[in-house]
């Protein structure tokens, strides 16, 4: 497992403590929480990225590039989390580094 430390890894770690964030592909579909931004990992299929675009309209979604979701999170087979928080969503989406994350919707 590669060390992975940035801005994202951090405020991902805050929202987590602070249970601001729906792990899962279904509980992220299911829930009825706004969704401010979903980030999925880099091994996630097609079909469930759709799903969740589908699911969160005006919501923006990235994705994982050289690691996996489970790493960053400590779940193993976590596909896609959720930030059910306005300013923990704003400050990923001004922090992520195009290298390590590519954005695959706007969400507007």
């Amino acid at each position: 497992m590669q060390n992975i430390s940035d801005k994202v890894k951090t405020i991902l770690g805050f929202a987590i403590k602070a249970g601001k964030v729906i792990f899962g592909t279904d509980n992220i579909a299911a829930s009825r929480r706004k969704k401010y931004l979903t980030v999925v990992c880099r091994t996630i299929a097609k079909k469930n990225i759709d799903r969740i675009v589908a699911a969160c309209p005006g919501t923006p979604v990235i994705t994982t590039v050289n690691f996996d979701l489970g790493q960053i999170v400590h779940k193993d087979n976590c596909k896609a989390v959720a930030i059910v928080d306005q300013q923990l969503a704003n400050a990923i989406m001004n922090s992520y580094n195009n290298d390590m994350y590519h954005l695959i919707s706007e969400g507007k």
